[in-house]
């Protein structure tokens, strides 16, 4: 067991859940970022210093927008290569446009394109002001529309560029606690396909990177508990805790040119949370419902909602189960039928009748209202 990085948290965690950052920081080159012009929005800190690092070490030219005045100074000053920045609230849109302007003045034409800036603030729903929903809009999403307009007439000038909204899997997850900032993420995979329709024609590409639970230094410090990191990384098919540098490495690769074919796409840097739509799949002493057949007792340990499934003729055994699935019929308002009509489709599949309309139905006396339960 080693103590946790971050000092504020009183915990333990095995080491193996640290990663392999340290032992192989040997990532790939890309020269075709050599020179370009790079923006970076909310780049002071988090995921932002990480994109910042990552193209200056590049050779890219970068600069970044953030309202923070000590960290962006501090990174600044931190990184060898060309680095600059603009001091700006994203939400003022003037504001944005003018920072955006005067690095581009600095540094060249902007060819590539990093929309970062988010804040994750928890709130309840019932407590959501129409003020305060606007406000978080305009934190949100609002500023990576306007930063796509400002930069797109330097991009169609070059011949083509990059452009990378960054979205969440908060809202993939659905994930509740902060409706705000849930439904404005999930705006970003809108605009990301509208304005990769729109640019395409300009050989100018769009696409959303989708974090996890990435560990920066504010997740570290507001959420991360040693009880959530530890449920978190049940969820996760990798066993490591996800550093912000990855999702850099991620940024830099769409932007590079070895992503020219790629566009109007979602990439997920969240070492597989759980199966999107969802769904997870977890230990069944965390399941919320256990599917079990008519073999083995194991489901009896379990204290949650039980589905029993077979494809044998037996009556389901409703002292250990909320639902059923047979191929048995009764009256019962949470016993449900097989879909017949699907066997019957497989077993025609190696023959002409399996074209044949009747077998894409359910079978006679299976009824309407089973079925579309089912």
């Amino acid at each position: 067991m080693t103590t946790y990085w971050h000092a504020g948290l009183n915990a333990t965690l095995p080491t193996e859940h640290f990663g392999r950052l340290k032992a192989m920081m040997e990532f790939a080159r890309y020269p075709s970022l050599e020179g370009k012009s790079v923006i970076v929005t909310g780049g002071a800190s988090g995921i932002g210093a990480a994109t910042v690092s990552a193209f200056a070490a590049q050779g890219a030219k970068v600069g970044f927008l953030d309202r923070d005045v000590d960290s962006a100074a501090a990174l600044k000053g931190s990184i060898d290569g060309t680095v600059d920045y603009e001091i700006c609230d994203l939400r003022d849109i003037e504001a944005l446009r003018a920072g955006i302007s005067a690095l581009a003045k600095r540094n060249g034409p902007v060819t590539v394109l990093a929309n970062n800036a988010a804040r994750d603030d928890r709130h309840k729903w019932q407590e959501v002001t129409p003020e305060y929903w606007d406000e978080r809009q305009a934190t949100n999403i609002r500023h990576m529309f306007f930063a796509i307009q400002a930069v797109a007439p330097d991009m169609i000038s070059a011949g083509g560029g990059s452009i990378i909204n960054l979205g969440s899997s908060s809202w993939w997850e659905a994930q509740g606690g902060f409706p705000a900032y849930t439904t404005a993420k999930s705006a970003v995979h809108g605009l990301t396909r509208t304005m990769a329709r729109d640019l395409g024609q300009h050989r100018i590409r769009v696409n959303t990177v989708v974090p996890g639970w990435i560990m920066t230094e504010r997740q570290k410090e507001l959420w991360a508990t040693p009880e959530a990191l530890e449920k978190h990384l049940q969820r996760q098919c990798l066993p490591d805790l996800i550093e912000p540098v990855y999702v850099a490495r991620m940024i830099v690769f769409l932007a590079s040119d070895d992503t020219n074919a790629c566009t109007a796409n979602n990439f997920f840097v969240d070492a597989c949370q759980a199966l999107k739509g969802g769904v997870h799949v977890v230990h069944p002493s965390q399941a919320d419902v256990i599917f079990f057949s008519c073999f083995g007792e194991e489901h009896k340990k379990y204290k949650c909602k039980k589905v029993y499934y077979t494809g044998e003729s037996t009556d389901p055994p409703w002292q250990e189960c909320d639902f059923a699935l047979t191929f048995n019929i009764d009256e019962k308002e949470n016993h449900f039928r097989l879909p017949l009509w699907m066997l019957y489709i497989d077993w025609f599949s190696r023959g002409k009748d399996y074209v044949n309309p009747q077998f894409m139905f359910p079978p006679d006396g299976l009824r309407e209202n089973k079925y579309t339960k089912v």
